[in-house]
């Protein structure tokens, strides 16, 4: 709800050390809204000036009608009744707000396990596959499939178990983990060389979804050469500069071998007719 007196704490009741800073965060408070204000957005700005308890008065009060969760999104059940808004002005949390908190911790609650048993089972997967278990990984996916059918696909599954059972053979580097946006971070981070290339990883999931019964993409192998020859010439990039720069390259490539092409075309002798 946030503190309507200064020097109290919500949790921990009365405090006399906060009772200096209360001035001192009124005045922040005050500074940071006005200048927030000369962007414009007046109302949201303007009550970024105000003590908690006159920002709970004016979030009642304010116009839309609708009962909004922290973010400011609004909730279902229609507008506001007279009981909620009364409580608002209180102080008060409405009752339908608290009960969708309380839901959604449940969701987030079931997502997190959900999530945690699917790691678990791909971690068993992976164990399967290194150790040459592949009819007894094969049988896992069908049965996980039988049971959901709906919802889980056993092929899905099959790539995800390789990339972990990949994880655990072929090391990374951290640096081929990044994006683009983390180019100054990456500059920062140790070059490691001798690592398993491009080519080398696509050939580990090649070989296991093949021994797992799972159909494999058609693969650009000359793709994947370009990749392993530009890290090699260029060990400090990013897996970003790394794919920008052998796609500049292929391109490149291709067009001459394009260009190439019609002119021998056009030099060939015609058939007189």
């Amino acid at each position: 709800m946030g503190n309507t007196v200064p020097g109290v704490s919500e949790i921990n009741g009365f405090q006399p050390d906060m009772l200096h800073a209360a001035p001192i965060q009124l005045l922040t408070k005050f500074i940071q809204g006005g200048q927030k204000m000369v962007g414009g957005d007046f109302y949201r700005r303007s009550k970024d000036m105000l003590p908690p308890a006159f920002k709970k008065f004016i979030d009642a009060y304010r116009g839309d009608g609708k009962v909004v969760d922290s973010q400011g999104k609004p909730i279902g059940g229609g507008d506001r009744t007279w009981g909620e808004l009364t409580g608002m002005a209180l102080g008060f949390q409405p009752e339908r707000l608290t009960e969708y908190y309380r839901n959604n911790r449940i969701k987030k609650a079931s997502e997190a396990e959900h999530k945690r048993l699917d790691a678990k089972f791909n971690e068993d997967l992976s164990n399967d596959i290194l150790a040459g278990r592949y009819d007894v990984a094969k049988q896992k996916l069908q049965e996980r499939q039988a049971q959901d059918p709906t919802n889980y696909d056993m092929f899905a599954g099959g790539r995800k178990a390789v990339e972990a059972a990949m994880e655990k053979t072929l090391p990374r580097d951290l640096r081929q983990k990044l994006n683009k946006s983390d180019t100054q971070l990456a500059q920062l981070l140790p070059v490691n060389l001798g690592l398993p290339t491009e080519t080398q990883r696509q050939q580990f999931r090649e070989t296991h979804l093949l021994r797992l019964g799972v159909p494999t993409r058609k693969k650009d192998w000359e793709k994947y050469r370009m990749r392993d020859q530009v890290e090699a010439e260029n060990p400090e990039f990013t897996r970003a500069e790394i794919y920008r720069e052998a796609d500049m390259r292929l391109n490149k490539i291709k067009k001459v071998q394009t260009l190439a092409s019609t002119v021998a075309d056009a030099s060939a002798p015609q058939a007189l007719p």
